[in-house]
């Protein structure tokens, strides 16, 4: 590799390790010979093994599939303002927390709706990081309470349902870099053993306060290294074990409040037993007299739901179940306390410094949830604005002007000043949304062929039932139109005479629900509270299961918030359960099963529609349970079968491995173990559906040993995003994807209590992972390793051992300079970056860039010394900045085995010099309207155009017209027709690269603009092609390709090392592929080279034109956003744009995305056609970079030549 050469930097081959190094990390089924199971996220944990064997393999935890989108995607629980009011911490049942950069704020249009459903370029530059903590199924992970740290400090401190064995572990995460600071509790340390339901600062920063849902509080001393200090012990040690379990069918609320003094308010039971309603006061705790807390009289009811405290502490409000809002003064006697009766009780509270003002989120039991502020002094309600949700976060900045609330139905944080709330008087106020990607999944449908081909996605809405918004296939791969009712198979099955119904009496312990055959009531089913949950909806989260031509059902599946379960349907008597599915986090909201009865479909709030094999259900216990057969052996049980979707498949098991013993946990016996081999095999088939087992495995004379509870996990997931992204996977990792789908997914690995996790994107393992040929057969052959075997054309791979193997095989990559968020001056930045890769494998390219341009790779006898590991190599790369605020510097590697690791920070533009030059527009447009072979071409589908030519004369002109005031005019060239050839084309990409040589500055830009037929080839590759002129396409068995005379990615390479900035805009057929291509690993290359590509069509859709228009459709809007028509002020994000005279490239993504699909649905209308058979999506990529690109392409009053009005 040449020296300099831009964003590539040199790499060495790494140094031997005489020490023997080992390797770090390991993988999920590695056979090695030392150690035991320490899996984390698991709370009861039961293993069996003897410590210290030679023979008995320790296993890291599994990795967790996980979704990865700019905001929440489930129920938001707390907020909190950094110090400061300029960052926002969000957090709830997602998992993870969410840092928000408030200033400046980019007001949200005046309606309060984001202009599209596609892209908010504002909503994703204002998140700044996540902060991933550890986590594990079902509810293990979910964030209950934020709280930050006052004063000069960054911290925030996060706490909920651990994972880490305690369940009340706290985690101090730096929220400027997302470093871990400190970890309190967990383990065998002291601190809470229950999930933590509340956190608070004192005023000064000293301590923290916390308190779980078992009423124990703790205070930690900051100068003592967090210290803890028991301030309550549990309320049953309190108030005993009836008044406990009383309190405890309340809501599950435990609150606090930091107030003056370093000292924390606790709610405390007062009244005496036998009251029929409690009554509570607080107790004001002093962590340095511990023991002797100061009482509060003030009398609260039913319980104590929620309590803020200002930014001081002088000033407590709390509210309680019966409504009651009470605010009080500490420096003040305790009388002159202020009630004020709420109409519907408050979840959460924020007051403002001077305790003037109160922000209360109302809602409960059904009632309109309103975000309420009120004047204290007057009692007055100032505001009271409808939310679609309930309201669980509220927060007000630490001056008192910010309020931050949640409530949105996708999730989202909202945002507004205040004052502005207050004076809006009744109109609708600007509020700023945060996030709003969560989407709920609410009713769904399968294809009537068998096997079904396609599924159809409902989303719930806030005002009216579910509709179906789009359909999946499951073998094209792709999103297409839903079409007629009639096209889709009865959700829920059939259920003949049979009918469910909520029973007049729950079972203790339980919801039931009363079957019932021909009108006569049947059997019951009681759902188990502590491990099956309640149904949310009766009518869409139920499916009937039926035998082949029978006529009546044999059994119900029932989804719940707890997961899915299957029940033998009976006359009388409790309904057994027969399968256990266990794979959602939220609650299971809509059912659908298979016409051929083969597949079921659930669909929950946490945006996934999950896809389960109903193949040989209801046959033996020990196979319903764990999807294997066994037999009795004098070694132990031996495996004979094992059901690739089943329980134990997922561990690793094969054919022929020995189950050497298991253990379980009884609630009254303790700890049991089984050894004998028939024994094994009698548990199996017996044990609760809720019991976890440890098993020890025996293969080849190791042993490794997992736990596993007796429940399914699903074949595949779908994800469908608003802007239609997709994604297609498997819990093994292999998926298939949209253009941007790789970006919405990814695994999350515990490492244990004292490190944060790592997340790894999909993305980073395309190479080996993305597999559409694999997941187009998947539903056909039914399962992986059957899909696997039929595109490979071998005996797959052991697929519990490829994702972990990839993760431990994915290079380390940290960025040592800049820091996140340093303000770097001038017009460059040096970069120094370490990347660690595993013992035996190779570093093959290094790349470097400052928001999408290459740098200049300093040669390694350049700079300093390597740090001294023999795995571990430094890099370092000046980096031209371009002129943005704000610049996103990345660092990416590739290994030999086909995995990339990669590195990002944001940094701040600081003072620079006045540019030398004014920036260059360099310009490469081709279009093609006729073709040599316009026969040939015919016969396929692909006839000559009308439009593609004049597209590519009136964008030059457009540009270049609009521009002139902002780019100097660079290298321009135009391919027309017969100029425009396969040779030509890769003629003038040289000729135009040697032109532009080094002189490229980081504002230069390079725009590539291509019109006329583009083509995915069939089959698995599904690579783009551009036809040029003297295209080739050839028809084989059915399958369409072409063969030669086209423009690939590889036609493209020799840009990707400009210095500057480069747009692909590509207005042809499929041109979705071609920036990163759903299928097409290579034109993936786009992506990872920075090319930034906006695309007229999806990869399946037809790219349309009309003499209406005199153009395609694509490029019609796109002059017209060259005109000026896309021009927001509202989209700037403190991004100076004086005068509102510049056109960005946001702007210009935006109304695009917007336009196009409008503008073609008004055209299949007027020619009768189902608008949404013939709509146009464009798309664009990279997504992770376009929120970073300002990028100014136009004056606004310019006016672009050739655009005309859109109709």
């Amino acid at each position: 590799m040449s020296e300099g050469r831009r964003g590539l930097a040199h790499v060495t081959p790494p140094r031997s390790a005489a020490s023997g190094r080992a390797r770090s990390g390991g993988t999920a089924a590695s056979w090695r010979g030392t150690g035991i199971l320490a899996l984390a996220g698991l709370a009861s944990i039961v293993f069996i093994a003897a410590v210290g064997r030679a023979d008995v393999t320790r296993q890291l935890p599994e990795p967790v599939l996980r979704l990865d989108l700019p905001g929440h995607t489930a129920e938001i629980r707390t907020l909190a303002f950094a110090p400061g009011g300029k960052r926002l911490i969000s957090a709830g049942r997602d998992k993870k927390a969410l840092v928000w950069r408030i200033e400046p704020a980019a007001a949200a249009p005046a309606d309060g709706v984001p202009r599209t459903l596609t892209r908010d370029i504002g909503r994703r530059r204002v998140l700044e990081r996540d902060l991933r903590w550890q986590l594990g199924r079902a509810t293990r992970g979910v964030i209950q309470a934020l709280a930050a740290a006052p004063g000069e400090s960054s911290l925030v401190a996060i706490g909920g349902n651990g994972a880490m064995g305690s369940t009340g572990e706290i985690v101090l995460i730096d929220a400027a870099d997302g470093t871990l600071a400190a970890v309190l509790g967990g383990g065998d340390r002291p601190g809470h053993r229950q999930a933590v339901a509340a956190l608070g600062f004192s005023a000064d920063g000293a301590w923290c306060f916390s308190q779980d849902l078992d009423g124990q509080a703790f205070a930690w001393q900051r100068d003592r290294a967090w210290a803890a200090v028991e301030l309550t012990v549990p309320e049953q040690d309190r108030y005993g074990v009836v008044r406990t379990a009383a309190l405890r069918a309340r809501p599950s609320t435990r609150p606090l409040a930091a107030v003056k003094g370093s000292r924390v308010a606790l709610p405390v039971l007062v009244s005496p037993p036998g009251e029929k309603i409690e009554v509570w006061h607080f107790d004001l705790h002093d962590p340095l007299r511990p023991g002797e807390p100061q009482r509060l009289a003030v009398d609260h009811f039913g319980v104590v739901v929620a309590m803020a405290a200002s930014s001081d502490g002088r000033f407590l409000a709390s509210a309680d179940l019966a409504g009651r809002l009470i605010v009080h003064d500490l420096d003040a006697p305790a009388a002159a306390a202020t009630v004020i009766q709420l109409e519907t009780p408050a979840r959460a509270l924020a007051i403002a410094p001077d305790g003037a003002r109160v922000v209360c989120g109302a809602a409960a039991m059904g009632k309109e949830s309103r975000l309420e502020v009120w004047q204290i002094a007057g009692g007055e309600r100032t505001v009271a604005l409808p939310m679609p949700d309930e309201i669980f976060a509220v927060a007000l900045s630490d001056d008192g002007r910010t309020v931050a609330w949640s409530g949105g139905w996708s999730e989202e944080v909202s945002v507004a000043d205040i004052v502005a709330l207050d004076a809006a008087a009744g109109e609708r106020p600007r509020i700023r949304r945060l996030g709003g990607v969560g989407r709920r999944v609410a009713k769904l449908a399968f294809s009537p062929e068998s096997p079904p081909g396609r599924v159809a996605i409902g989303f719930a809405r806030p005002d009216g039932e579910p509709v179906f918004d789009t359909a999946f296939d499951v073998e094209g791969l792709t999103l297409s139109a839903v079409g007629e009712p009639g096209d889709w198979a009865p959700a829920q099955g059939n259920a003949g005479n049979w009918s469910l119904a909520r029973a007049e009496r729950d079972t203790p312990g339980a919801e039931s629900w009363r079957l019932a055959r021909d009108g006569r009531p049947a059997g019951t089913i009681d759902l188990d509270l502590d491990w099956q949950g309640r149904m949310p909806d009766a009518e869409r989260a139920v499916a009937w299961l039926s035998r082949p031509n029978a006529a009546e059902p044999w059994a119900v599946a029932v989804g719940t918030d707890r997961g899915i379960t299957i029940h033998a349907l009976v006359e009388e008597g409790a309904a057994p359960v027969v399968r256990r599915f266990r794979g959602h986090e939220e609650a299971v909201a809509a059912l659908a099963i298979s016409a051929d009865g083969r597949w079921l479909a659930s669909g929950a709030r946490d945006g996934f529609v999950m896809l389960w094999s109903l193949v040989g259900l209801g046959g033996d216990p020990l196979f319903e349970r764990f999807g294997v057969t066994l037999a009795a052996a004098e070694a132990g049980a031996v495996v004979r079968e094992v059901d690739p979707a089943g329980p134990l498949a997922g561990k690793g098991v094969r054919a022929e491995d020995r189950i050497a013993r298991i253990g379980w946990r009884d609630a009254k016996n303790g700890r049991h173990e089984a050894i004998d081999s028939r024994a094994v095999i009698r548990v199996l088939a017996e044990c609760a559906w809720s019991d976890q087992i440890a098993f020890t495995l025996a293969r080849a004379g190791k042993e490794n040993s997992f736990n596993r509870y007796p429940a399914w996990e699903n074949v595949a997931a779908i994800h469908v995003a608003a802007n239609r992204e997709w994604a297609f996977f498997t819990p093994a990792g292999y998926y298939a994807a949209s253009a941007n789908g790789d970006s919405l997914f990814g695994w999350h690995v515990n490492r244990g209590l004292e490190l944060l996790p790592q997340f790894f994107p999909a993305a980073r393992f395309r190479r080996r992972l993305e597999r559409p040929d694999v997941m187009t057969r998947l539903l056909r052959e039914g399962s992986l390793e059957a899909a696997l075997r039929g595109a490979a054309g071998g005996a797959p791979e052991d697929t519990s051992e490829v994702l972990p193997r990839l993760i431990d095989a994915t290079p380390q990559v940290r960025i040592i300079s800049p820091r996140p968020e340093e303000i770097v001056p001038g017009d460059t930045v040096r970069l120094v970056a370490e990347i660690e890769v595993a013992e035996e494998n190779t570093l093959e390219e290094v790349r470097a860039y400052a928001t999408g341009v290459a740098g200049v790779a300093i040669p390694p006898e350049e700079t300093a010394d390597s740090p001294p590991a023999p795995h571990r190599q430094r890099f370092v790369w000046d980096l031209p900045l371009p002129r943005e605020p704000r610049h996103l510097l990345q660092v990416t590697a590739l290994t030999g085995a086909g995995v990339s690791g990669a590195a990002e920070i944001v940094v701040v533009a600081g003072e620079r010099d006045l540019p030398a030059r004014k920036p260059r527009l360099h310009l490469l447009a081709c279009g093609v309207d006729h073709y040599l072979l316009t026969r040939r071409m015919s016969d396929s589908g692909l006839g000559d155009l009308e439009f593609a030519v004049a597209d590519a004369d009136a964008f030059r002109e457009s540009l270049f017209h609009a521009s002139r005031q902002l780019y100097d005019p660079g290298v321009s060239v135009i391919l027309k027709d017969s100029e425009a050839t396969a040779a030509h084309w890769r003629a003038a990409v040289g000729e135009l690269v040697a032109a532009i040589g080094d002189e490229g500055g980081p504002d230069d830009l390079f725009v590539i603009f291509l019109a006329g037929h583009g083509l995915v080839n069939d089959g698995p590759d599904r690579t783009y092609h551009f036809l040029c002129h003297d295209a080739l396409i050839e028809e084989q068995n059915g399958m369409l390709r072409a063969r030669t005379g086209t423009i690939t990615w590889e036609d493209f390479r020799e840009l990707a090392d400009l210095g500057c900035r480069k747009v692909a805009i590509v207005d042809t057929c499929h041109s979705g592929a071609l920036g990163p291509a759903q299928r097409a690993a290579s034109s993936r290359d786009f992506r990872d080279h920075m090319f930034l590509v906006v695309a007229a069509s999806a990869e399946t859709e037809p790219s349309q034109e009309s003499k209406d228009w005199g153009h395609g459709a694509f490029t019609t809007v796109l002059l017209a956003a060259l005109g000026g028509a896309a021009e927001r002020s509202d989209l700037h994000d403190g991004v100076e744009d004086p005068g509102e005279t510049v056109v960005t490239f946001d702007e210009i993504v935006d109304y695009i995305t917007a336009e196009v699909p409008r503008l073609t649905r008004a055209k299949a209308g007027a020619r009768g056609a189902a608008a949404d058979s013939d709509a146009q999506h464009p798309t664009l990529a990279p997504e992770g970079l376009i929120p970073y690109v300002t990028l100014p392409l136009a004056g606004a009053g310019a006016g672009a030549i050739g655009a005309g009005p859109l109709e």
